[in-house]
C-alpha cells in the first residue's frame, strides 16, 4: 500500500497481557482493470490480522467504506474477545 489516504494508531492488549500499538491503515480506492463497475480498497490492523486485506465493491466509495468498516468490525472484535 502506497500513502494511506487514512491512518491511526491505538494501544491494546488481551486478558492479562501488556499493551501494544496497533496501527490500521486503509489505502486509496483503485480501479479494477478497465471497468467502473469494480474497485478494490487494501486495508490493514497490524499486528492483529498480520497481512493486508482487501474489498471489492461496485464504486470507489462502496470500496472505501467497506475497507472502513471492516477495520472498524475488526477492532470491535478483538475489543470484545
Amino acid at each position: 500500500m502506497e500513502a494511506p489516504v487514512a491512518a491511526f494508531k491505538i494501544f491494546g492488549s488481551r486478558p492479562g497481557g501488556d499493551l501494544f500499538e496497533i496501527t490500521v491503515e486503509v489505502g486509496m480506492p483503485v480501479r479494477v482493470a478497465d471497468t467502473a463497475e469494480e474497485w478494490v480498497c487494501l486495508y490493514d490492523v497490524r499486528p492483529l490480522e498480520g497481512g493486508r486485506f482487501r474489498v471489492h465493491g461496485g464504486s470507489s466509495f462502496q470500496a472505501l467504506t467497506l475497507a472502513l468498516r471492516s477495520t472498524l468490525r475488526f477492532l470491535e472484535d478483538f475489543r470484545e474477545s
